[in-house]
């Protein structure tokens, strides 16, 4: 095997990798490593020709995305590989329990104030969970078992509003709500 494009999730104790079967069909696979194991948890066949080393990055809170290149007859094309759910975290493939959700660094933002990130804090949160913005999933860090960081684009906060933040974890329903004012 040869490859490239490590991708780590810390949080998730995983690695993931672009391995090349060199033997026979000359394959093209995404594996998934266990970090503290050391040993492979799965793999899925990628589609396209032969890669010898690719970058790959982290997509969202729970993605993969690629640029695979692709030879058909003497030219070459690229095309974007996104991949997202259980096979990158492995805990969507189960029933958690929603997080509680106690407060938010900036309960009051001002109006046209620009992009912008705002902590939340709460109990049970686990890698992978996300912060909706009136029920809208926006793009999520998570920090520990009782912080997230939201990003929160400028497009959100033009106007005045009232809004309502909630949570989810991987495989769980919405947690309880909080408001936050946009003056």
């Amino acid at each position: 095997m040869t490859g490239g494009g490590v991708v780590p999730y810390q949080s998730e104790s995983k690695a993931f990798v672009i391995g090349v079967n060199t033997a026979g069909t000359a394959a093209n696979y995404l594996e998934r490593f266990d970090t503290q194991q050391f040993t492979l948890d799965q793999q899925i066949q990628l589609p396209g020709g032969s890669i010898t080393s690719i970058g790959g990055t982290r997509w969202g809170q729970d993605g993969l995305a690629y640029v695979l290149p692709t030879t058909t007859g003497t030219s070459q094309t690229n095309q974007i590989f996104l991949l997202r759910g259980p096979f990158v975290l492995p805990a969507e493939a189960v029933t958690n329990s929603a997080p509680s959700l106690t407060s938010a660094d900036q309960p009051t933002i001002t109006a046209g104030s620009g992009n912008l990130y705002v902590t939340v804090t709460g109990t049970g949160f686990l890698p992978g969970a996300v912060v909706l913005w009136n029920n809208s999933p926006r793009t999520t860090s998570f920090v520990d078992a009782t912080h997230l960081q939201v990003a929160i684009p400028a497009a959100d906060l033009t106007s005045a509003a009232t809004i309502t933040l909630t949570s989810q974890n991987p495989g769980s329903t919405s947690s309880n709500s909080l408001s936050v004012a946009v003056q």
